[in-house]
């Protein structure tokens, strides 16, 4: 006598679920292990000491910081960036535009810019952001274009700005930017600085900041782990109730038949 086991639809059907849940219970899991991945490759490309002032609106999280200015130092944890307001902007930016030995545009002078990707823009100049030029199309709304990535930046009637040259001033953090770095939980500012003052938060022109230290991680692999370790919870449970409720697949072992020949 010889016993088989008969395969049928229904096993095909067991063994698909099998199969997906294995996988869902993969995809699931996975918060605690890819958190902690991504908290370590990003203290890797922000390591504690010294960072480009030119990288610090890349910067995530709020670390202990430290901003180097000729004023002095200022230390709290970084706030991120904020835009200055366009009135205190503009004394400042007429001011250097009459200072340089090339020709700039002036704020709100309507320009044409092409990308290197061959986008071609028309709105009016904004001021410049961190190596950035910003571009308003309308009157709420201003765009953000890095200055390598333009291939040509022009008066809608005139000859082309020079790129090569602002673009140098901007790697060396020389040109007028609106862009402020916001630093929190200062206690002390250097005497004589005007720099803008919210309670215990100070906003600082970047383009008076001469250097930047990281006093801190950016990001705590260990409260990293522990976030994802409580996404994949919350995420196998909402599972496992789903298919309490019924909403998942029955297993009926009924379906499992053996034949007999001899």
């Amino acid at each position: 006598m010889n016993r088989g086991f008969v395969w049928s639809r229904r096993h095909t059907l067991y063994a698909a679920e099998a199969l997906l849940a294995g996988t869902l219970t993969i995809h699931l899991t996975s918060c605690s292990v890819l958190i902690p991945i991504g908290a370590v490759q990003t203290n890797h490309e922000f390591p504690e000491g010294d960072l480009s002032p030119s990288r610090i609106e890349q910067l995530p999280g709020h670390p202990q910081i430290r901003i180097l200015t000729a004023a002095g130092t200022i230390e709290g944890r970084f706030g991120g960036i904020r835009p200055m307001p366009m009135a205190e902007y503009a004394e400042r930016y007429e001011a250097w535009r009459h200072s340089v030995s090339f020709e700039v545009p002036s704020l709100d002078q309507k320009l044409r810019l092409r990308t290197r990707r061959g986008r071609t823009e028309t709105g009016v100049f904004a001021g410049f952001g961190v190596r950035s030029v910003w571009f308003r199309h309308d009157r709420w709304m201003d765009d953000e274009y890095p200055i390598q990535s333009l291939k040509s930046l022009r008066p809608t009637s005139g000859n082309e700005f020079l790129l090569d040259s602002l673009e140098a001033m901007a790697r060396r953090n020389q040109l007028p930017s609106r862009a402020l770095v916001r630093v929190l939980g200062v206690s002390r500012v250097p005497e004589g600085v005007t720099w803008i003052r919210e309670r215990s938060s100070v906003l600082i022109p970047i383009d008076e900041v001469s250097g930047v230290i990281l006093g801190s991680p950016v990001a705590n692999p260990g409260v990293a782990f522990l976030a994802g370790a409580g996404v994949d919870a919350l995420m196998l449970l909402g599972v496992a109730s789903a298919y309490q409720s019924g909403s998942g697949c029955d297993f009926d072992p009924s379906g499992i038949t053996w034949g007999t020949s001899y």
